[in-house]
């Protein structure tokens, strides 16, 4: 009868035990999408079988390199994305746990986004999905953030676990406002007579009007004249006309000197000696009466351009 007893608690105690046994849970390696390197996946995966680990929530905890060496490299791969209730049941079944966890990393502009699934092999369903985004183009962030998905997980698939809540976030201090000093009392300002000038009499007035425009006077004549414009354009006038009956006068004095030399010197011209000396002596006169008159405008021309410096 004493022998009866004792198997019956052995055998509830062991009973116990077992219902008392934590899950096991095999990792699959996440899978490496947009923008992110196969090696930078696998640390990831390490991260995350660490931090599984430490969540002590299950028995056993199978990586994905142990995946790959029970299973073989290609059956691995093909566990990566194992979702369908034959391919979960097969994988597992000969993993021999009772959860598997798939997911898959990948970048979308500055932010990475973190997709992972927890499976129930017997029933072949999710008991907890989580997608993560972490912003600031962050690789630091994705692994700090790790412990916060694993956590997340276990709660929603109501698995118990040693990985506390995050910690509260810390209050801002409060500011105090600090009175301002009170401003010490001032006796109010004697009040002071000032002595009011006299006015200016009429005759001061008067001689700081007349003052003021003399001083005034040789402001106004310090301005330039209007005529000094067209008189020193008359003067220039004047001076290219001058210039132009020189030369006039010069052309006609070479015309008579070739004419004279002609008559002299050239054989043969005889006949036309008459007309080439007229034409000489003509020369003559028309050049020096063109420098006779060149004088006077001349004189005009440097008269009015001396009166435009005066103007200016």
């Amino acid at each position: 009868m004493k022998h009866g007893w004792w198997l019956a608690f052995v055998l509830l105690g062991t009973g116990a035990a077992r219902a008392e046994t934590a899950p096991s849970v095999a990792v699959a390696a996440l899978q490496a999408q947009h923008g992110v390197t196969p090696g930078l996946a696998t640390l990831l995966t390490d991260a995350l079988v660490q931090h599984i680990r430490d969540a002590k929530a299950f028995s056993r905890v199978v990586s994905s390199s142990e995946i790959s060496t029970q299973l073989g490299a290609e059956r691995a791969e093909l566990m990566s994305g194992c979702d369908s209730e034959g391919c979960v049941a097969e994988l597992a079944g000969a993993l021999g746990v009772d959860y598997l966890l798939i997911g898959n990393v990948g970048k979308i502009g500055t932010s990475y986004v973190l997709n992972a699934r927890l499976l129930d092999v017997k029933s072949v369903r999710t008991v907890a999905s989580r997608s993560e985004r972490f912003r600031n183009d962050s690789e630091e962030a994705v692994l700090d953030g790790l412990p916060g998905v694993v956590r997340k997980l276990l709660d929603e698939a109501a698995i118990r676990h040693a990985l506390g809540a995050p910690p509260p976030p810390v209050p801002a201090p409060a500011v105090v406002a600090t009175p301002a000093p009170a401003s010490p009392t001032r006796a109010p300002p004697e009040s002071t007579t000032r002595a009011t000038p006299a006015p200016k009499s009429t005759l001061e007035t008067e001689a700081s009007d007349s003052s003021a425009a003399t001083a005034a006077e040789p402001l106004a004549d310090e301005g330039a004249s209007p005529l000094a414009v067209p008189v020193r354009a008359a003067g220039c006038i004047g001076g290219v006309g001058v210039a132009g009956i020189v030369l006039v006068a010069m052309v006609c004095a070479g015309v008579g000197l070739l004419a004279f030399l002609a008559t002299t010197f050239v054989p043969g011209i005889e006949p036309m000696r008459p007309q080439l000396f007229a034409l000489a002596v003509g020369a003559w006169l028309l050049g020096g009466s063109a420098t006779l008159l060149s004088v006077p405008i001349g004189v005009v021309a440097a008269a009015l351009l001396i009166t435009a410096d005066r103007l200016e």
